[in-house]
């Protein structure tokens, strides 16, 4: 299985990472967050290296629909609670 995985997205750490685990997790996809920071004795090398959102080749597609249909949403969100902007 490990050669079906691809790197569907690289986040600067392992919170941002997990966030987008669990929301393809909730939408019935599995993913894997992976870091290579020795096992986390060294949590700066994921500024560097970065943690790979990992799933599989057969849901890759999906996976990037999800995620960027979270991501709208989220924008959206932020827009309409903007204190600052103009109407």
């Amino acid at each position: 299985m490990a050669s079906d995985l691809v790197t569907l997205q690289t986040f600067p750490n392992q919170t941002l990472a997990n966030l987008a685990k669990n929301t393809l997790e909730a939408a019935g996809i599995p993913a894997i967050a992976n870091a290579d920071d020795c096992g986390g004795m060294e949590p700066q090398l994921q500024l560097t290296l970065g943690v790979r959102l990992l799933v599989t080749r057969e849901n890759e597609e999906a996976a990037r629909a999800v995620l960027a249909e979270a991501e709208a949403e989220a924008a959206k969100s932020l827009r309409a609670e903007d204190p600052f902007e103009e109407n």
